[in-house]
């Protein structure tokens, strides 16, 4: 008998360790001497229990799956499963039930951290009616929900093309991601529609915000989106404040959503939150910034479902979910929808699958129009089956390979370990350590 190799253990304080099944997506907290035992088990090469506390430990992590008779029997069960996985991958690729559409790269703002660079690219076309309906053909008839996306979806400059998309498609319920300066001048057309959610950025109070997402020429906009947001929530259109965080407003956004919530308390059936680092945030400042941010989470009871304090937690790895969010743990080969069946379809005939890779052409996984084009080499067809340094990697089924586009390279086949490793080490422990610990086997 020996102890699988596909154990993960994070050291959680000075008394206690979890212990992480990747193949079953178990989990168990376990004391030092425990794990002192399994250390010598791993070391030996063999399970050898010298006392009955070993060998009640044995029992236990044997029907848990910690322990299996050998190395060939693991492996069947690793293959297995990847087998499973990669199955429900494909099926998941041939059901779109959701896309997005990008109507233009066109912008009023001038964000200094966004991805899309709207200015290098010059680009003022603007999504036609063709495509619209090319792009909704492609779902094969599984489409239910349309997210509008930009550059700025709610332009003055694009109420064409909506009012074409809404009147046409208005069987499918709706999203829009936005900026929020002209919701007041699209109330009309949303009114009229199934609205899931509107998200809106707001970058802290009013001062922060205005520093960072203003006009073109300058100009705040902080109150003017939140006299829309207002309206919006008071006829029952559902709003996600997004707040983009960086070293240097993450403490103004945090206590900033403290005083929204009192605000719009009335309103917290359809009123959410998503707090995340911006995307090149560096690894030690993201881990900072997330530490503070999830003990304000955690702090927070107001909602019944505890997404909406912060959305950005369902995107969070399965283990760090379970702590936060109460959800059971599976395996996964990919870190996240942009490598199954997430779509955004643009003004220039190009799909993309990942809504950071929106603008970058070298990142899109093919044309929709005028024909259809797909890229054999785009990450749509990445998973850890793929990735050599994943593929017999213990961690593999926790973090799915991790989100590739943080190297900013064309080859997107290699792993990025650096978010799973800090959410493993830092985070969970700190969460554990923050908020009373839901009961946890303990072996």
């Amino acid at each position: 008998m020996i102890v699988i190799r596909n154990l993960v253990n994070v050291r959680l304080n000075s008394q206690d360790i979890l212990l992480i099944n990747t193949l079953n997506g178990l989990i168990d907290v376990i004391d030092n001497q425990s794990m002192d035992t399994i250390d010598r088990w791993k070391d030996e090469g063999a399970v050898n229990f010298q006392n009955q506390d070993e060998q009640t430990l044995y029992e236990r992590m044997t029907k848990r799956g910690y322990i299996v008779e050998n190395e060939a029997i693991e492996s069947s069960i690793r293959e297995t499963l990847m087998d499973q996985l990669l199955d429900q991958n494909r099926n998941e690729k041939e059901k779109l039930k959701e896309i997005a559409l990008v109507l233009s790269y066109n912008c009023n703002f001038s964000c200094p951290y966004c991805y899309e660079a709207l200015e290098e690219s010059g680009n003022k076309k603007i999504i036609t009616e063709d495509m619209v309906d090319k792009a909704v053909a492609l779902s094969g008839g599984h489409l239910e929900h349309i997210t509008l996306f930009g550059g700025e979806p709610l332009l003055i400059s694009n109420r064409k093309i909506i009012n074409y998309i809404t009147s046409k498609y208005d069987k499918f319920s709706y999203s829009v991601i936005t900026n929020g300066y002209y919701l007041n001048e699209y109330i009309d057309i949303f009114k009229k529609i199934d609205v899931k959610q509107v998200q809106v950025t707001i970058d802290g109070t009013k001062a922060t915000h205005d520093l960072s997402r203003c006009l073109k020429n300058g100009k705040g906009t902080y109150t003017k989106i939140m006299k829309g947001v207002t309206r919006y929530l008071e006829n029952g259109i559902p709003i996600k404040i997004r707040m983009n965080m960086s070293e240097d407003n993450y403490v103004d956004c945090i206590s900033h959503r403290d005083l929204l919530l009192e605000q719009y308390k009335e309103f917290t059936d359809i009123l959410s939150f998503e707090m995340a680092t911006i995307f090149d945030t560096s690894g030690e400042k993201r881990s900072k910034i997330n530490q503070e941010l999830m003990q304000n989470d955690l702090k927070n009871t107001i909602f019944k479902k505890k997404e909406s304090i912060n959305q950005y937690l369902s995107s969070s790895l399965p283990i760090t979910k379970f702590f936060t969010l109460d959800k059971p743990i599976k395996p996964i080969i990919t870190p996240c929808r942009a490598h199954t069946n997430s779509r955004f379809y643009d003004a220039e005939g190009n799909v993309y699958s990942c809504i950071l890779s929106v603008g970058k052409e070298r990142f899109s996984i093919g044309k929709y129009y005028p024909k259809v084009e797909t890229k054999e080499n785009s990450i749509i067809n990445r998973n850890v089956s793929n990735i050599e340094q994943c593929s017999q990697c213990k961690y593999a089924f926790l973090c799915g390979g991790g989100c590739p586009l943080v190297f900013n390279d064309d080859n997107l086949m290699l792993p990025n370990c650096s978010y799973c490793m800090d959410e493993l080490h830092e985070q969970i422990p700190n969460i554990y350590n923050t908020k009373h610990p839901k009961v946890i086997n303990n072996i």
